[in-house]
């Protein structure tokens, strides 16, 4: 009702009396983390949706709220804790399919970003695996190898150059 009254604050400070009634009241947590985002304190947001992800009894929904949780932090340019809910998402999805390719694109980002380079090879050889398109595939595949160059498995790197000349041989990319 203070919501409808436009009280954001009283409506707040009920909730939060409510919350010390049943500490993980879904709808409440939501309707905290709603107008913490509204009033500007993503940090306070961050709180409120870490609990809802982290007590969420079904994984397909806790996925989504680590992955919203990841969005959060890249908004407060905390690119660790940002890395870390995504790499919860990933987790709650168990085998990530075709669907969580845009996940996994922001974990490869911020994996490369962090210095997590061996991380990053693993992500990026999953998303060679999950994508369907060829010219895309050649993409994933000649990053993977660059990754893999990057640590110094110089025989992994060009295994993955010659697959990609294998599936494309007019793949000039993969020869430069």
């Amino acid at each position: 009702a203070e919501i409808k009254l436009r009280h954001p604050d009283r409506a707040s400070d009920l909730y939060e009396s409510a919350l010390k009634l049943r500490g993980n009241h879904r709808p409440t947590l939501r309707a905290l983390s709603e107008l913490a985002l509204e009033r500007g304190e993503q940090q306070k947001a961050a709180l409120y949706l870490r609990r809802l992800a982290e007590d969420a009894g079904d994984r397909m929904e806790r996925a989504q709220m680590f992955e919203r949780l990841g969005d959060l932090y890249l908004e407060l340019n905390d690119e660790p804790q940002a890395l870390s809910a995504y790499n919860e998402a990933v987790k709650a999805y168990n085998v990530p399919g075709e669907e969580q390719v845009s996940l996994l694109e922001k974990v490869l980002k911020l994996q490369r970003s962090t210095g997590a380079t061996e991380a990053a090879a693993q992500t990026s050889a999953l998303l060679v695996e999950l994508v369907k398109d060829p010219k895309e595939r050649g993409e994933r595949r000649r990053e993977a190898a660059l990754l893999a160059a990057e640590r110094g498995s110089v025989r992994e790197a060009a295994e993955l150059l010659e697959q990609e000349l294998v599936e494309d041989p007019q793949d000039e990319a993969a020869l430069v």
